[in-house]
């Protein structure tokens, strides 16, 4: 992992593997002005806006799978090529990217840029699977997938895809579609293969009027 701090207080920090050029830099600290744009190829990267990022038009950074503009804030990002990639928006006013020609924008933090294909971009929520598949990959670690075998109600939920979420499997499905559901990208990304977890077995409530 190496971490680039620029005069304007912008830092990149790169995963083990990755590829980042600083383009160009100006800036003049007199006036908090100037231009810093990046071409980012490979690997995974997080990235926190210094004084630039916070003034229009933001920061450039060109990947394989389109060019990112940030506002006063933060990304991470994991690229393996033109048509997988994902990136995280932090905080901050903006993340866009300029994909064959269109420009995709999400002003919410929390949302990811998620691309899996040749067409246009997926612009959604992060779940824990995209939080870990990202900070593995900017730290140089890898996380494993553990399935268990039985699921019962009253019992923890499963260590799955990495991820050990608190409450109890059914009893709080909700938790099931936070941390479980969308996890395909992320091991897609990590170059695993997903497992599909199999809908609970939720046991009605006892019939009253039935006596029973």
């Amino acid at each position: 992992m190496v971490q680039v701090l620029l005069l304007d207080g912008s830092t990149f920090t790169v995963g083990p593997g990755s590829s980042l050029v600083i383009d160009k830099f100006v800036y003049n600290p007199s006036s908090g002005t100037g231009t810093l744009v990046a071409s980012f190829s490979k690997g995974a990267l997080r990235f926190v806006g210094g004084k630039l990022s916070k003034n229009a038009p933001g920061v450039k950074v060109n990947t394989p799978a389109g060019a990112l503009t940030v506002r006063g804030g933060i990304f991470t990002g994991k690229i393996s090529g033109p048509n997988t990639a994902l990136f995280t928006f932090v905080f901050g006013t903006s993340l866009s990217i300029n994909r064959h020609g269109q420009l995709y924008v999400t002003r919410f933090a929390g949302d990811v840029i998620s691309i899996t294909g040749a067409g246009a971009p997926v612009i959604r929520s992060q779940t824990m699977a995209d939080v870990n598949a990202t900070q593995a990959a900017v730290a140089g670690k890898t996380w494993k997938k553990t399935v268990s075998p039985t699921r019962v109600k009253g019992q923890r939920y499963p260590l799955y895809y990495g991820i050990q979420p608190t409450g109890t499997y059914p009893d709080q499905p909700f938790i099931k579609e936070l941390y479980y559901n969308g996890a395909t990208t992320g091991l897609l990304l990590n170059g695993m293969k997903p497992v599909p977890l199999p809908a609970p077995v939720i046991v009605p409530p006892p019939c009253i009027e039935c006596g029973r």
